[in-house]
């Protein structure tokens, strides 16, 4: 009975033996006859030379020069290689419920993926991507036939790639080195270490990791290195292609940018949280470029940096976990560029953006970031970088500080502005040079249905949570702002060439600060002070206080004017008027405040030296006379003894209702009717100066007028004749001896000033504008000699419009008139 056992056993293991043996030795034929069927239905083939052998010894298949190409492919381009390939099963495990890999290694895998509009080949395997899901009240079977662990000790994949075009937009994935060790995979236990070499696009990237959970327990430690990753590459990701508007120039794009990322991470989780620390966080994005609606953004270089960050997140498992985070960051940005078509029609430049210190900090279940500084270099806005223009505005820079942002509001201490500047210039078209403009979208080929899901009415959940967007006080948001202040000069400079003749003023805003805001503080004064010039020798300074966010309104304005020359202003009344102011000074003092519906104040107006005459053609330059006598005669009876008209105009009653008081006119004709009684002392007055005045009787209300003799100038010339020198010394002598003494100096320039011989041809605009521009260097020479060589007052001085003199012999000159 032994031997008849031991027998069986024999031939049983002598029949093992050989079926093993015999699936050894014709797998390879087998596997092949099987697939080949199989493959051919999905218009694929295998190389003859691919060899699958299965060891049913060791449970191990073993995988040599394997390709696989499209069954019609004359050229057998493979879609799927291996060179070698091992894998090894223990299957004496599976008693235990254990899939135990042994060996699991792959060497040189040539591996294409296609994603076309529905489906996904991989390999030339068809797989779709629109599978149909169960209906939702259809109850989903029960696993009940336990679960399953998975063991693989060390799987290795080297020298591998793979070629993914997806939607014609083609990737490579290197796998220099794909290794995990330790792997044990089951639902309730997972552990393992990664180690990852690829390169995406030919840009590496280094993965190390290791994890340990026990029913949703444990850590997860990695270290992630990527090294110049090409962000244009993946624009089909971040923006999809609309196949209506595929070749719209204005679609977004990610056009540029390498990104680097080097950081380490490490998780700790539990049923109830989840433990997040980041640490030596940096991340780089060099030549970034990208397209949003016909404009363009670059940025040269960006960097975060963090040395530790922490994020907990309490109760993960429930709809709305609790999420802290706590940590320290910095950013830095250089050479920010937004602009359209081309780089040098910018819409924004930003040389240089630095945050040194982000703190970030969740306290009570809200977040908040703290920046001690932001900091601002080199602002350009509107500029266009190739022409002589300069830009619209700008500044040197602008540093923010001690800036805390949170869900309940915003915080500013203090913004220092340093180098601000504007350039303003208007067109003869009325159109501001150097705005630089976006391009229009063409939006007529947005499909209809895009269009009609853009103008269906929301409803269900959207409209829920639109109507509670809607419900939430805005003014619970707080925003305030200790203080913003320029450090130094601001630099305005307004040109206006819609009007003829040109205006151009420049202003030099010399202290420029406000604050405190406070939307909070509803009764907190804000306080607003400025003080600064106008072109050469105008001034001024305001101060005003508010309460602009009380329910009371408040306001209250204290300032001056000083020394604006009324001609420059001509161009912009001549033509509502039909006047023009000939010579003339303003000086304007304001002192009134609002309170509720409450005005209580007043204004003192002086217009020194001020004439006016008709509006004129630029090729006339003879006054309508007629026109301008009525009105001149009205204001003659308002100047006082010197000349000057001054007003005093009390605010007084309500904002519904206010009242100008009209005593000051009262009191300025009294003054004129004295004027007669100093007649002997202006004559006794001037006649030591007699070589540059005269004293002469004229017609209508002044009896006595003080003429000065005129000051003639060389053909062509702007710069004083040294043979003026006597006239200087004693025109001088006469300022600094009679402090009272006011004049407004003229300019009249003649067509010989510029080569026109004969005068009574018709000047050209641009001759006009020619003679205007000579006639006032010459009031402005004179002026500046005697402001800044014989140290009389700039406001004794009044220039009025320049002046072209066609007349038969004209002398270019200056004329003197008090």
């Amino acid at each position: 009975m032994p031997k008849i056992l031991l027998n069986f056993v024999k031939a049983i293991l002598a029949c093992y033996l050989f079926v093993c043996g015999f699936i050894w030795f014709f797998s390879p034929w087998i596997i092949s006859q099987y697939l080949s069927p199989l493959l051919v239905d999905n218009n694929l083939a295998l190389a003859e030379k691919t060899t699958i052998r299965y060891n049913p010894f060791i449970t191990k298949l073993s995988i040599s020069e394997l390709e696989l190409a499209q069954f019609d492919d004359a050229t057998h381009t493979p879609l799927l290689s291996i060179d070698s390939a091992e894998i090894e099963l223990s299957l004496w495990q599976l008693l235990s419920k254990t899939v135990h890999v042994s060996q699991f290694d792959i060497d040189g895998l040539k591996l294409k993926i296609d994603k076309l509009d529905e489906q996904i080949n991989i390999g030339g395997w068809p797989i779709p991507t629109n599978s149909s899901t169960p209906p939702p009240n259809e109850p989903v079977a029960e696993n009940t036939q336990g679960d399953y662990n998975l063991n693989i000790p060390d799987i290795n994949v080297v020298n591998s790639l793979i070629k993914l075009n997806w939607l014609d937009h083609k990737h490579s994935i290197a796998l220099t080195k794909v290794n995990l060790k330790q792997l044990h995979l089951s639902p309730h236990q997972q552990l393992g270490n990664i180690s990852l070499a690829i390169a995406l696009n030919n840009s590496p990237i280094q993965l190390d990791a290791e994890f340990g959970l026990n029913n949703l327990s444990g850590e997860i430690e990695y270290k992630l290195a990527v090294n110049e990753l090409d962000l244009a590459n993946f624009n089909h990701f971040v923006f999809p292609e609309d196949p209506i508007q595929r070749n719209q120039i204005y679609n977004n794009a990610l056009l540029s940018g390498l990104l680097s990322l080097n950081y380490q991470q490490k998780i700790e989780l539990d049923k109830k949280t989840i433990k997040a620390k980041f640490s030596d966080i940096d991340l780089s994005l060099s030549n970034l470029i990208t397209r949003t609606q016909g404009a363009k953004v670059s940025i040269a270089q960006q960097q975060f940096m963090s040395n530790a960050l922490q994020l907990d997140i309490k109760n993960w498992s429930i709809e709305s976990p609790e999420i802290d985070l706590n940590g320290q960051a910095s950013y830095h940005l250089k050479q920010f560029n937004a602009y359209a078509d081309e780089t040098h029609l910018s819409l924004a430049n930003v040389k240089k953006l630095s945050i040194p210190s982000i703190s970030i900090a969740t306290l009570n279940a809200k977040h908040q970031i703290n920046l001690p500084e932001l900091a601002l270099e080199q602002v350009n806005l509107s500029d266009n970088t190739k022409d002589n223009i300069p830009s619209l505005a700008r500044f040197k820079s602008m540093n923010i500080f001690d800036i805390k942002l949170s869900e309940d509001g915003l915080s500013i201490n203090n913004i220092d502005i340093l180098g601000l500047g504007l350039d303003i210039k208007k067109t003869k078209e009325s159109e501001l040079a150097g705005l630089i403009k976006l391009n229009s979208i063409d939006d007529t080929n947005i499909s209809t249905a895009d269009s009609n899901e853009i103008n269906l009415p929301s409803s269900g959940l959207k409209s829920t949570e639109r109507n509670q967007v809607k419900n939430v006080p805005s003014d619970n948001f707080s925003i305030a702002l200790n203080k913003l202040q320029l450090l130094d000069s601001a630099h305005i400079n307004l040109f206006d060439e819609s009007v003829q003749p040109g205006i151009e003023r420049f202003f030099k805003i010399q202290q420029f600060d406000i604050g405190p805001i406070d939307n909070q503080n509803p009764e907190q004064l804000t306080l607003l002070t400025m003080d600064g010039k106008s072109n050469k020798y105008a001034n001024f300074k305001f101060q005003a206080e508010s309460k602009p966010f009380s329910t009371v309104p408040y306001y209250k304005l204290s300032g001056l004017f000083r020394e604006v020359s009324l001609p420059t202003i001509s161009t912009y009344i001549k033509d509502a008027l039909n006047y023009e102011f000939d010579s003339g000074q303003l000086d304007l003092n304001i002192d009134v405040t609002i309170e509720d519906t409450d005005i209580n104040g007043e204004t003192k107006i002086l217009l020194r030296g001020v004439e006016l005459g008709a509006a004129n053609n630029p090729n006339d330059e003879t006054l309508a006379s007629s026109s301008s006598i009525p009105f001149n005669y009205a204001l003659g009876m308002l100047k006082d003894g010197d000349g000057n008209v001054e007003l005093d105009i009390p605010l007084q009653g309500k904002t519904t209702d206010p009242d100008f008081s009209i005593q000051g006119f009262v009191t300025l004709l009294i003054k004129r009717a004295t004027m007669s009684a100093a007649k002997d002392y202006l004559i006794t007055t001037f006649v030591p100066y007699a070589n540059i005045v005269k004293v002469s009787l004229i017609a209508g209300d002044y009896l006595l007028k003080v003429r000065f003799n005129d000051l003639p100038f060389t053909m062509g010339d702007s710069d004083i004749p040294v043979a003026a020198s006597p006239f200087l010394d004693q025109f001088s002598a006469l300022m600094k001896d009679k402090e009272d003494t006011e004049l407004t100096i003229c300019a009249y320039a003649t067509p010989q000033d510029i080569g026109v011989k004969n005068s009574t041809l018709k000047l050209s605009e641009a001759q006009h504008k020619q003679l205007k521009a000579l006639s006032l260097a010459r009031m402005n020479t004179f002026k500046q000699y005697m402001v800044s060589e014989q140290a009389i007052e700039s406001s004794r001085l009044l220039l009025c419009s320049p002046k072209v003199d066609k007349s038969e012999n004209a002398q270019a000159r200056l004329t003197f008139t008090d």
